[in-house]
């Protein structure tokens, strides 16, 4: 490439001097145009060569339309609907089980609390897990699915994960109905017990399906759920030792 010549005490002046510098900078954009033929197309494409220009240009178009192909069948993968075997469709309908007890056992406290935090908290996990049920519910019907599945919700504890707790945090009826019995004292602090369980459990079948599934609406949403869960655990922990107990 032409380049400027250097002089004693400078570059040279004059009309020679001013030629060689319009020169190089025609070589420069000559140069340009190539680098940028080859960022379009991943080759070094000299444009001022035509006969390479036509040598390069159907491998590298084969080039372009193989990623845009390979690109298409990933979209087309991961956006498909599962299937009923799908671990995803397990997950949405035990969560969408395990969310409407953890619904049933905060409205049951927040109807006889006075305990503007714990009330407040309630209300987080009423609306939050309500509209997660009807977001997976939104899935089923888009997959084309059924809500229910021949299965009862949360009996198949193999889909989740060996480690889970006992019946994945779920509480027994009765411990539902002594949110009801209890004096409000000892009702808050069953609840908490009960809920951090729960919870626990949300968490422990939330980090399953993670290794399960690449489905981007059911990654999202799992990594929601254990990011919010962990954060009300600890919550519900300060809320028991505020009462004297251990959590």
């Amino acid at each position: 490439m032409p380049a400027l010549r250097a002089r004693q005490g400078g570059l040279s002046a004059g009309p020679d001097a001013l030629a060689e510098a319009l020169e190089a900078v025609f070589a420069l954009r000559r140069r340009s145009d190539r680098v940028l033929a080859y960022c379009a197309v991943g080759y070094y494409v000299d444009t001022s060569d035509p006969a390479a220009g036509a040598r390069w240009a159907w491998p590298a178009l084969g080039l372009i339309l193989l990623a845009a192909f390979g690109a298409l069948v990933v979209l087309w993968w991961t956006g498909r609907p599962p299937a009923e075997d799908d671990p995803a469709v397990a997950f949405a309908r035990d969560m969408m089980a395990h969310h409407r007890q953890a619904v049933e056992m905060a409205i049951l406290i927040r109807d006889r609390s006075q305990d503007a935090e714990l009330r407040q908290m309630l209300l987080d996990v009423i609306l939050t897990q309500q509209a997660q049920i009807g977001q997976m519910q939104g899935w089923l019907t888009v997959w084309g699915l059924p809500l229910n599945g021949a299965r009862p919700p949360m009996s198949d504890h193999s889909s989740h994960g060996a480690d889970m707790p006992p019946n994945m945090g779920m509480a027994s009826d009765a411990d539902v109905e002594s949110l009801r019995t209890l004096s409000l004292a000892e009702a808050e602090i069953k609840f908490l017990r009960l809920m951090i369980l729960h919870h626990q459990g949300g968490v422990y079948m939330s980090q399953a399906i993670l290794e399960k599934t690449d489905r981007p609406e059911v990654v999202l949403l799992a990594e929601s759920i254990i990011l919010s869960q962990e954060k009300e655990i600890s919550y519900m922990q300060g809320l028991l030792q505020d009462r004297g107990q251990t959590p």
